[in-house]
């Protein structure tokens, strides 16, 4: 399963909005998020393998898999 969030997302009201320009908390919302989305699609089908991408203005960014299991050790 592929999880994809993107910069200036008009569902989560955009980077100029509700990030006020701010880049790096705009990508520290979305990490979180798709750390929560992680843990909901694993917790559900643990056997899925699952894959977290970071769409903005530079490129396309992997959240490697270590960012989620750091997370489950650290709250597990």
């Amino acid at each position: 399963m592929i999880l994809l969030l993107h910069s200036d997302c008009g569902a989560y009201g955009s980077l100029h909005q509700v990030f006020k320009d701010d880049q790096a908390a705009e990508i520290d919302h979305h990490r979180s998020e798709l750390r929560l989305a992680y843990a909901t699609v694993k917790g559900a089908f643990p056997k899925v393998s699952v894959e977290c991408y970071f769409v903005d203005f530079a490129g396309v960014w992997q959240l490697e898999s270590s960012f989620f299991t750091d997370a489950q050790s650290a709250s597990g």
